[in-house]
Formats: C-alpha cells, structure tokens, sequence
C-alpha cells in the first residue's frame, strides 16, 4: 500500500468512526429525524437517541466498559525477565504557545510517567513509538523523548518514529527490539488501550508483559450516586473505550483473521 493509498485508509476509516461513534452518531440520527417526517418514528428515533446521549455520558457507562476492556491483570512485570520497556504514543498537542511548538498530550504523559517509574525500578532500556498521523514538527517518538529525558529523568534507548496506528506501533517497532536481541518486553499504555495493543505486539512476534496504566473501572466516585449523574469528563472517556471496541474488530477483520 503506498502511503497515498495509506493516508485515504486513514481518512476514511476516521470518517466512518466519526459517524458510527459519539458524537458524529447522535448528529446522524437527528439527521434521519430531519428526514423521515413519519411522526411516529422520528419520536421513537428522538427518544432513543436521547437515551444514548444519556448512557454515553454516565460515569457508570465508564466503569461497566473499562471493566468489559480491560481483561490484564496487575503483573509483576519485575519477574517475567523483560528485555525492554516500550511506550505507545497516546497523541499530541499541536504549535502549543506555551511550550513553543509541539508537545505531548495528558494520555502521553501518564504513560511516559509511568515508564520513568518503571525504568528507574527494573533499569530497561526504553523504546517510545509513535509517528505524524496528523501533521508535526515532530514524530510523537521525538517529543516522548525529550520529555522522558528531561522532565522525568529517564533515558530513551531507541525511538520509532513512523507509526501511524497502534498496530504500526507494533509492526514498526518490533524489527527494531528484534535487532538488538530484543523479543520480550513490558509494554505501557492505558489499561482500557493493553487488550489491543497486546494483540498488536503479539502478532508481531514480541512476547509482552502488560503494564497497564489509570485504570477505570477502580476509580470510584466520591458519592455513590454520582455514577448516574451525566458528565463530559465520563463521555470523554466513553468516546474513548468506544473507539477500542471499533478498534479490536476491526484489527480483527483487516490483519488477524487471514493469519
């Protein structure tokens, strides 16, 4: 596939999401209101779209699909005789005023936190992976680096810089830790991310220990109620795990099922 032909691929499987998930779905079935005049069926599609606008934004939601996504355990990763740690990219913040130009974003730095944490413990080399989907100064890899170098004290050993997906992450970065006698790791992202990004890793012929970061599903709400009670904090995260779900099915049918 050329890279045209690639950057199409991304293009429109991200307008697909964009109309299959929130909230690109909501604006979709208000349209087939705004179509179909039949009274009946445009309040039916109404109130169901209302009830979805209502389940997607509940912190309840959060819980019940962080527990359905995030099937890996806390594992001592100190006694599986990990060769290296690798970091996923998690996303960036473009010409940041702030920081004079790119940087990483909040999902980025809590997996580079944690990696800083998990190097200073077990002292593995570190690879960071992540590429310019959309556009940069610099690959996502470059900004992990300087940030894990110089904010959290730790040292990148290698860099993988041309990933566009988390299974790019994976095919891109294996030939490097494979080179350089590497084929078992400590993999880092976020607990409701390790469930794909283990399979990724995996098909590229890497055994993986899963050190999941922020879990969701063990974060409690300060009154019990409160799980009920919409919130753009609890969309935010639903709109997430949501796109893991699409995410896994379709790895499935475009690189898993023909292997």
């Amino acid at each position: 596939m050329t890279p045209a032909q690639y950057s199409m691929e991304l293009i429109i499987l991200n307008g697909v999401e964009s109309v299959v998930l929130p909230p690109g779905l909501f604006c979709t079935l208000i349209l087939f209101c705004l179509i179909f005049h039949q009274q009946k069926f445009s309040a039916g599609l109404l109130l169901f779209t209302g009830v979805l606008i209502y389940l997607t934004a509940l912190p309840a939601t959060r819980s019940w699909l962080a527990g359905f996504l995030t099937t890996e355990p806390l594992v001592p990763y100190e006694k599986h005789k990990s060769q290296a740690i690798v970091v996923l990219g998690g996303g960036r913040h473009l010409d940041t005023p702030d920081f004079g130009g790119d940087t990483v974003n909040h999902l980025t730095l809590e997996r580079l936190r944690y990696a800083a944490m998990i190097q200073k413990q077990t002292g593995l080399p570190i690879l960071v992976s992540g590429g310019k989907p959309f556009q940069g100064d610099l690959s996502e890899a470059e900004l992990m680096r300087d940030v894990l170098n110089r904010e959290f004290l730790g040292q990148v050993n290698w860099i993988e810089a041309n990933s566009r997906t988390t299974y790019e992450n994976a095919q891109f970065s294996a030939p490097i830790l494979k080179a350089n006698g590497t084929h078992k790791i400590v993999l880092i992202t976020h607990a409701y991310h390790m469930p794909r990004a283990m399979e990724a890793f995996q098909h590229a012929g890497l055994s993986v220990t899963p050190a999941a970061t922020i879990f969701l599903d063990r974060m409690p709400e300060t009154l019990p109620a409160i799980r009920w009670f919409p919130s753009i904090s609890a969309a935010y995260w639903n709109n997430l795990m949501l796109h893991e779900l699409v995410g896994r099915l379709w790895y499935h049918i475009r690189y898993y099922r023909a292997s």
